[in-house]
């Protein structure tokens, strides 16, 4: 048994070599989850941090810090003492692995043992007001380097002249050696300016090149169609010019984003109801950094805080703006007019009003979306790859342990490969596609059918599942009925021209145990406290600080109505969502023991 220190978690990979084998083995459930892949899911965004700290009475209930950690199918959910304030500017960085490395908010880095970092005291010198960036600070992996990070972070200005108040104006790169400090990592370079104009603050994103290993980062000029273009490459970071393209568009608050495939490029500004949102859409080329094809949609409507991301699959553009959340075709012949309201906000209040805002792709294919406001919620777009509401939005779904101030982390998308067959594929790192998908259940009146979503990266050209009760699939994302409740195991096999890999891991599919007692397994000792209860529910149980509990809710029906998961001895579970009634839960520790009962929600 592998214990990880406080602020880790564990992955229990053993590596053999990158191209070759290795082998995972994660407990999800009591279960043991695995894959082999030759070429392994990178994680540098698999834990989001949030949190706010509030003055007395309030923040002993709501403060601290929520993570969200992605390597379990569903994600972890866990509370932790509070270090970081974050406000609007937000980001973090795991290693290949998704081990936490570090993370900021603008204004100084903390490393894994929730200290400052060495060297990371200050960065953005000039400025103390540096969290209200959306999108005001980057991390990147340094190419061919599994030790050193390029941190990208902008800074506003107050000065009348010669920039206007309120846009960013010098933008920086800091440089972290994660070998210094024994592993906890120093900022060996900070505040080196590479860019020095008016900018439209904030909006830092990059994807990687053509040849799949260095990152390119675009930077917009302020109320201009002028944009820096920069290269990440294992020598560091090179200018290579401006491109003048599109309509002069206002400056405002907003997101800006590349595509998963790293064709499109997407720049979103609202402004207000008076002068209303600007929405830019180009093609991008992943050889030459070149825009092209440029789509500008100027709305008068429906403005409010704006938030932009795009579908796992490269097609779906969804667009936040408030009070609504709409859904454009990238591919559709018109772009503008295959614009598809998906909802509206529904008035829920859950600490502070739970409106839309920003959004971003998750590890787990879904979109994610925060409240401008201290809201202690996520929505979450289920299905961003299916048009119109088949997406599946829902509103408030992910509850927070402790208040979230209008947070929500900036990443690019790291699973993104070479360019087959373009000029600029001059590396020999081919596409060997790596296996991975994750499991839902949607059907409320069917608890034994269950979502299949394939997750699987590098270009796989051809499924095949097995589920683990003698039948299979070849479709990329099947639906599969069971015939009765139990443990199967499910495996997904990919392939493409340069190769094949497999990933396979145990479904609980219905109860399996709804006693006390379950034959063959050890009771675990368990305090619910309060049952009945109105909307949190405490849990506390005598593990080990390191060991993981998975806590599951079923309606009387079997249909499981909630899950979370933490580790040590107790997790308070906001259940603020769920109606009244009758609920029995089932606990399970990573060391086997279970314990199910009965809680009532008045």
């Amino acid at each position: 048994m592998i214990h990880p220190g406080q602020d880790s978690f564990l992955v229990p990979f053993l590596f053999f070599a990158m191209r070759v084998f290795f082998f995972i083995s994660i407990l999800y459930g009591g279960a043991s989850v695995f894959a082999q892949n030759p070429r392994f899911q990178p994680l540098h965004d698999n834990q989001w941090l949030f949190g706010y700290t509030l003055p007395p009475p309030d923040s002993s209930t709501h403060h601290g810090e929520s993570r969200v950690i992605f390597y379990t199918n569903p994600p972890e959910i866990i509370r932790k003492k509070r270090v970081m304030d974050f406000y609007v500017n937000n980001t973090s960085q795991c290693d290949a692995h998704g081990n936490l490395l570090f993370y900021t908010n603008g204004l100084y880095i903390v490393n894994a043992a929730q200290d400052t970092m060495r060297g990371g005291q200050r960065i953005n010198p000039a400025d103390d007001d540096q969290t209200t960036f959306c999108q005001g600070v980057l991390a990147l992996p340094l190419p061919e380097s599994d030790q050193m990070y390029y941190l990208i972070h902008s800074e506003s200005t107050f000065d009348p002249t010669p920039y206007a108040f309120g846009q960013a104006y010098r933008c920086f790169y800091s440089v972290i050696d994660m070998k210094n400090e024994n592993g906890l990592g120093e900022m060996v370079k900070a505040n080196t300016i590479f860019l020095k104009d008016t900018l439209c603050y904030g909006k830092l994103t990059a994807t990687k090149h053509a040849n799949g290993r260095d990152w390119w980062l675009l930077i917009p000029k302020w109320n201009s169609s002028v944009y820096f273009k920069f290269l990440l490459t294992p020598q560091g970071l090179q200018s290579l010019g401006t491109q003048q393209l599109g309509t002069k568009p206002i400056s405002g608050v907003g997101q800006a984003l590349f595509s998963p495939d790293g064709t499109k490029y997407v720049r979103y500004n609202a402004v207000g109801s008076d002068v209303g949102s600007f929405l830019d859409i180009f093609d991008f080329d992943r050889c030459t950094g070149m825009l092209s094809n440029p789509i500008n949609i100027h709305q008068t409507s429906q403005v409010g805080m704006p938030g932009v991301a795009i579908s796992p699959n490269s097609r779906l553009l969804y667009m936040s703006h408030g009070l609504w959340l709409h859904q454009y075709d990238l591919q559709a012949t018109d772009v503008a007019t295959s614009k598809v309201l998906i909802s509206t906000y529904d008035g829920y209040v859950s600490l502070s009003p739970t409106t839309f805002f920003m959004l971003q792709l998750a590890p787990n294919g879904k979109l994610y979306m925060n409240s401008p406001s201290l809201a202690n919620t996520l929505h979450v777009i289920h299905a961003p790859d299916e048009p119109a509401t088949a997406c599946r939005f829902e509103q408030h779904g992910v509850q927070l342990p402790t208040r979230n101030n209008w947070s929500l982390p900036n990443f690019p998308y790291y699973r993104l490969g070479p360019l087959d067959g373009s000029p600029c594929d001059t590396l020999g790192i081919d596409n060997l596609p790596a296996a991975h998908f994750r499991w839902e259940f949607w059907d409320t009146l069917s608890p034994l059918r269950v979502f299949f979503s394939d997750l699987s990266i590098y270009e796989p050209a051809d499924w095949h599942w097995d589920f683990g009760d003698g039948t299979t699939s070849a479709e990329r994302n099947p639906v599969h009925a069971y015939a009765s409740p139990g443990v199967y195991t499910v495996c997904l096999r990919v392939q493409n021209d340069y190769g094949a890999d497999t990933a396979c891991y145990e479904v609980t599919v219905g109860i399996t145990s709804t006693r006390p007692d379950a034959p063959g397994t050890a009771a675990l000792e368990v305090s619910v406290v309060p049952n009945p209860f109105h909307t949190v529910l405490a849990f506390a149980v005598p593990v080990e600080p390191w060991v993981r509990v998975d806590a599951r809710l079923f309606d009387l029906t079997g249909r499981e109505v909630a899950h979370t998961a933490w580790r040590g001895t107790s997790s308070d579970w906001h259940l603020e969502v769920l109606p009244p009634g009758v609920y029995l839960y089932e606990l399970v520790a990573e060391d086997g023991r279970r314990r199910a009962g009965k809680v009532v929600k008045l």
